[in-house]
């Protein structure tokens, strides 16, 4: 085992938080010599300040900046997976800033886990300004890798994880069709999944700017919905097992029967042992329950655009 490992950043348009993701790179507890970072802008026309970059990038010892034609994160990632020199592949995106000690957390859990092919780090909040990070803070939305009903573990969360490059290798990378759609974690997890184990690094922490506005959340949720089923339908996945519906007409109104639900089962226990004000409860209570409607609007929408297609 060599213990080189490989961080790769698909990035598009966003240079001051990608700008802190370098940075954070550039300052991590690891032995220079055994990790390169690999930047994917993914479009030819970049307009990222080569300099700040330059400045930032001088710092590391391997240090690697490609453009690409626009075709999605998947396709970016699956770039970097080609130029990768490590056993290990590092991921992150470009609104992430890593603890300095996360690339030796990932190695050290690696090497002591054989067994395990991807691991899942923790996902903190960033200094949540607006009420939107705020919400999702409180949540902890991404915080740990995503699991079954049986608390088993069926995706890890590319804005923080750890493969080996020989299991991506095997199941062929990405999806590329999915590179829009958000089910590209779901996807590539469960194909690697059958050569070995998903796991949870918790001490391998990034810090993620959460997405800032209703109208940002909504979008993202409604890409979420679309990509799981998607992944759902193109690994045979039952739906149930990541506690959502097949959407369907009668399948929506049994989701929707279930967000009303968890207002009561679990947001208010959540509120109690939380001991957050009262005043946030309704809310917080309407942001669960909009995010969780445009998941299951987009799995619907893809659902019905497969039928059209005779998929």
């Amino acid at each position: 085992m060599n213990e080189f490992a490989t961080i790769i950043i698909p990035t598009f348009k966003r240079q001051k938080l990608f700008l802190r993701c370098l940075y954070s790179l550039a300052r991590q507890d690891y032995e220079k010599e055994k990790y390169e970072v690999i930047v994917i802008y993914d479009d030819l026309d970049c307009d990222y300040d080569e300099e700040k970059i330059n400045s930032i990038a001088a710092q590391l010892k391997n240090f690697r900046f490609e453009k690409i034609p626009h075709g999605g994160v998947s396709r970016a990632r699956n770039y970097g997976i080609v130029l990768a020199r490590g056993e290990f592949i590092l991921m992150l995106d470009d609104d992430c800033e890593a603890k300095r000690d996360w690339v030796k957390a990932f190695i050290i859990y690696m090497k002591q886990h054989p067994e395990v092919v991807a691991a899942g780090g923790t996902v903190l909040s960033a200094s949540p300004k607006t009420f939107i990070q705020r919400y999702i803070d409180f949540k902890c939305l991404l915080r740990k890798p995503v699991r079954t009903n049986n608390e088993e573990i069926i995706a890890v969360i590319t804005a923080n994880a750890c493969f080996r490059k020989d299991a991506i290798e095997k199941v062929g990378g990405f999806r590329e069709k999915l590179s829009y759609s958000g089910g590209e974690d779901l996807d590539l997890s469960y194909r690697c999944q059958r050569l070995g184990v998903l796991a949870y690094c918790e001490n391998a922490v990034i810090y993620h700017h959460h997405r800032p506005s209703i109208e940002a959340l909504v979008k993202q949720h409604l890409l979420y919905g679309k990509g799981v089923y998607r992944a759902c339908t193109l690994n045979n996945i039952d739906f149930k097992v990541l506690k959502f519906y097949n959407p369907t007409f009668w399948g929506v109104l049994k989701y929707l029967g279930y967000v009303l639900k968890r207002i009561f089962s679990v947001s208010l226990p959540e509120f109690s042992s939380k001991k957050l004000s009262l005043k946030l409860y309704l809310p917080y209570c309407f942001l669960d329950a909009v995010r969780k409607i445009a998941f299951i609007i987009g799995a619907a929408t893809e659902r019905i655009q497969q039928n059209k297609r005779g998929i």
